[in-house]
């Protein structure tokens, strides 16, 4: 560390009044005396002055490098190694002023991240109140406001461990002489905590039980507020703290203020990553696919593109859309297909057709991944030769889970191979079911086993339809109440 005594050059203005003794005109406008220290950090780039000026309220620094200040002993953060000229203005009540200059030297290292496979690469990040999450894959820049604090993208100091080893982290330096050292962060629109149940932030804080406040503000209103504080438990290494807010909380808030250890003099430097929504949609960070294919011969949908009009919609909407719920081991991909099923059709499904026919002598059979909202939903696979309805198989599968991604398995024998190149995909077949469901990696697989397929339970009878409105008859009627699928099976 460098620290350095500056006697400042005085400014004294001196007025001399017909009426006024000498030391009256002292008493009135005192000399103002600029003066100031400072301690340098090696290898950061991180300055911290300490003013002594003597008769001044107000203050006016310079840091040679194009920013300045008008705090009272401000912390500076160069970001390149140099010598830099810095002045402090003193300035009393009555407009008088002195200023102190020095050379600053500062050495920045430059630190290079850690190399490939010693670290894990950010992806996604997002700054916007729908989907927040800052995990640093590019500086945010000036969206982090300083505060008493001194913000910096840097390369992660501590990657080593199973708690955060990104690449990529933010450094916080608080100032000691401002108690609500924070940093700030405006949104672009308010929270819902509808669609999220809080907010997760992964600290490295040199002591255990720092306090750590993160607060919700209206940047409009800074009085339409509300805190968390947590404390960490470990010191000098990552820990992930969560901040839970109430439904009651959305559409309130836009602006993020995080404190640590407020209301104290601490002049510690911590580490953030991974500022992000949970819950719900939230901003973690998804599974990109990296492979899909079409095909009948090596069929694997992971909606890494939108497989577009290969899925047809009847009674039952498909979209293309990002997974609701990928904070999970099952099913953590970032793209899904989503099921709009509609209640007044009761055999509402989607359909696939394929170039050529299915083989079940190298497959074993098919696997889905469905979240559906309720547990026991019934899911049935019908295969089918798009030329000839009467030509067909299928095997259901009932959900065991709500709300949650699970994998389903189709087995079919490889006697059925070569006969169908149709999939027709139902969800609560034969029922007034209005629901949303998602599906994903529907894919053929070999090995034999891997899941039990288990025969739907046994729906209610078919009301009697109009003759019109039938468009197919085999294991089951299947109808077209609406009127949108002419051709149905075939």
């Amino acid at each position: 560390m460098k620290q350095l005594l500056k006697t400042a050059s005085k400014l004294s203005l001196i007025l001399v009044l017909a009426f006024w003794a000498c030391e009256e005109v002292e008493s009135l406008l005192p000399t103002v005396f600029s003066n100031f220290t400072y301690t340098v950090e090696d290898g950061t780039g991180l300055v911290k002055f300490i003013n002594t000026s003597e008769d001044a309220t107000k203050y006016e620094w310079d840091f040679g490098d194009g920013t300045t200040s008008i705090e009272i002993n401000p912390v500076k953060k160069y970001g390149s190694s140099g010598t830099y000229t810095v002045t402090l203005k003193a300035i009393n009540a009555s407009g008088a002023s002195d200023m102190a200059t020095d050379e600053v030297e500062v050495t920045v290292d430059v630190v290079d991240p850690p190399e490939p496979g010693d670290c894990t690469e950010e992806t996604g990040q997002s700054l916007s109140a729908a989907d927040f999450n800052l995990n640093f894959e590019t500086d945010p820049g000036s969206a982090i406001v300083e505060d008493g604090t001194t913000f910096s993208r840097i390369a992660n100091p501590d990657t080593g461990n199973d708690v955060n080893s990104s690449c990529f982290v933010g450094q916080i330096v608080r100032n000691p002489d401002l108690p609500f050292a924070n940093n700030q962060i405006e949104l672009d629109a308010k929270l819902d905590f509808n669609a999220n149940e809080g907010f997760k932030l992964k600290v490295w804080a040199p002591a255990v039980g720092t306090p750590v406040l993160l607060k919700l503000e209206d940047k409009s209103n800074s009085n339409t507020f509300v805190e968390i504080g947590v404390e960490t438990t470990t010191a000098n290494a990552w820990e992930e703290l969560t901040f839970d807010f109430a439904p009651g909380d959305s559409d309130k808030f836009d602006k993020i203020v995080l404190f640590f250890n407020i209301n104290t003099n601490d002049g510690s430097t911590y580490y953030i990553d991974d500022l992000r929504l949970y819950g719900g949609a939230g901003g973690a960070t998804c599974t990109a696919e990296t492979e899909q294919s079409l095909n009948a011969t090596d069929l694997n949908i992971t909606f890494q593109t939108d497989p577009g009009t290969l899925i047809e919609s009847y009674d039952a909407n498909y979209s293309y859309v990002a997974n609701p719920d990928f904070e999970n081991t099952v099913n953590p991909s970032c793209q899904v297909g989503q099921i709009d099923r509609n209640g007044s059709a009761l055999f509402a499904n989607n359909q696939l057709v394929f170039d050529s026919k299915f083989d079940f002598n190298t497959n074993s059979g098919f696997k889905l991944k469905v979240w559906a909202p309720t547990a026991g939903t019934n899911v049935l696979l019908k295969l089918e030769d798009k030329t000839d309805a009467g030509i067909n198989t299928e095997i259901g599968a009932v959900t065991t889970v709500a709300s949650a991604w699970e994998e389903l398995t189709f087995d079919f024998d490889a006697a059925e191979s070569g006969k169908y190149d149709r999939i027709i995909l139902f969800f609560e077949l034969n029922t007034n079911t209005t629901e949303t469901y998602y599906i994903d990696d529907l894919r053929l697989y070999s090995g034999g086993g891997g899941g039990t397929a288990t025969e739907p339970t046994e729906a209610a009878p078919a009301p009697t339809q109009d003759a019109a409105n039938v468009t197919s008859v085999f294991s089951n009627a299947y109808t077209n109440e609406a009127g949108t699928n002419p051709r149905a099976f075939g």
